[in-house]
Parts: structure tokens; sequence; C-alpha cells
């Protein structure tokens, strides 16, 4: 799937806001947005929190 359209979205979101939201439905690839999107914009490592798994 193409996702430079929603990266531009993304992108856009950020000149205006310290803060973005990324919204869908389950499993509509919002987190992999949101890496890819953390990948192209910085070169530093990420850390991922999943709020069902407490570990």
């Amino acid at each position: 799937m193409i996702r430079s359209s929603f990266l531009k979205y993304i992108r856009e979101g950020f000149r205006t806001s310290p803060i973005v939201a990324i919204l869908g439905p389950r499993q509509c690839g919002k987190t992999t947005i949101a890496q890819e999107y953390w990948d192209q914009a910085t070169k530093n490592s990420r850390t991922l929190f999943r709020l069902r798994k407490p570990t």
C-alpha cells in the first residue's frame, strides 16, 4: 500500500502541533504508519509501549 499521502498528513500535522493523533479501526495500520514516519523523520531509536502487555 502506498502510504506517502498519510505520511504527508502526519508531517503537516506536526508543523502546527506538537501532538498528532492517528485514528482508525483495529488492525488498519496505525502503528505501522507511525513507525514509518518515525524512521523517516529521525535516526533516533524508538521505544514501543504496548498497553495490553504490561511487561
